[in-house]
């Protein structure tokens, strides 16, 4: 039923369905389930990630950076002893996990979760948003970004806005400078003065 992958970075084992029986699984519950069954339990595992990654974020940088205000989405932590290996290397873990990450930010998107999706991307670019520009790989965090941009613009959300624009002004692209002076506006308007004065600087510094 499961195929085993070895281990990943974090040294726990991985497994996967084979697509077949992955398409016949999600197929029998569609058939099987109600939709609010279905939402629930993706709910809860997506609450589940967020919970550890942000776990992960605080093992990792504790206060080195200012935390995003965090929406009502549920977090659901498991007392098992996964949240060992998480703690004793948040960032291998974080690693291991991304794609899920990412994917749970798009699917919750997709399923009008506006609290899961806002509070995942916020989790995961605190997370990983160092090691990732670190090494240029930014298609994937704009990607995740955009994801909750829609989301915070769709539930009005000026404040997560701002950051989002932020974190993508952060980015290193053609549409750097833009998104900084967006962000930059935005928290003016709302009087997120802290924020908009690091928008403010980081304009600056993409101006130079």
């Amino acid at each position: 039923m499961l195929q085993p992958l070895g281990r990943d970075g974090s040294g726990q084992p991985r497994y996967r369905f084979h697509d077949l029986i992955r398409l016949f699984a999600r197929e029998q519950a569609e058939a099987a389930e109600p939709p609010d069954a279905r939402l629930a339990v993706l709910s809860r595992a997506f609450g589940a990630l967020l919970g550890l990654a942000e776990q992960a974020r605080e093992a990792r940088y504790s206060n080195r950076y200012p935390m995003v205000p965090c929406g009502n989405a549920p977090r659901w932590l498991p007392e098992d002893a996964s949240q060992t290996a998480l703690l004793s290397d948040p960032l291998a873990w974080l690693e291991s996990e991304r794609l899920n990450l990412v994917s749970a930010v798009t699917q919750s998107a997709e399923l009008q979760l506006a609290d899961l999706c806002r509070d995942l991307a916020a989790s995961v670019l605190h997370a990983l948003g160092e090691a990732q520009l670190g090494r240029g790989e930014t298609v994937e965090a704009g990607s995740t970004l955009h994801q909750a941009l829609r989301v915070a613009r769709r539930v009005g959300d000026r404040l997560i806005e701002g950051w989002v624009l932020l974190a993508l002004g952060h980015l290193k692209s053609d549409d750097s400078a833009f998104h900084l002076q967006q962000a930059a506006e935005t928290f003016a308007a709302i009087g997120a003065t802290g924020w908009q004065d690091e928008a403010v600087r980081a304009v600056a510094r993409v101006s130079v």
